[in-house]
């Protein structure tokens, strides 16, 4: 049995699990991940756990949602030219294959 289908029905379980995973990773960590097109990048405004809980179990609705309101989307490269360029640290979260990314506030 795979470990997400451990957490599968268990939200409150992941999220206990991701809130000992999430950290700060400045760009050039990133930036092999962004090359790769596995970063997606969450809203200031969005609680970057909820939706590392929302992609691990799965929650298309609420993904959608999101997407279709802007709060998640993939960075543009001049999104990762300015973070490059500024030397920018995110908060970070891996929700395998996808690397989470928000503006540290």
């Amino acid at each position: 049995m795979s470990e997400k289908s451990l957490y599968k029905n268990d939200p409150e379980s992941i999220r206990e699990k991701l809130e000992g995973e999430i950290g700060p990773a400045d760009w050039k960590v990133l930036k092999p991940h962004f090359l790769r097109g596995s970063i997606i990048m969450i809203a200031p405004d969005l609680d970057i756990i909820a939706v590392g809980v929302g992609i691990a179990i799965d929650d298309a609705v609420q993904i959608e949602a999101w997407m279709n309101g802007g709060k998640i989307t993939k960075p543009s490269q001049t999104d990762a030219d300015g973070w490059e360029k500024a030397g920018t640290e995110l908060t970070a979260l891996v929700i395998d294959p996808f690397v989470l990314v928000q503006q540290r506030q």
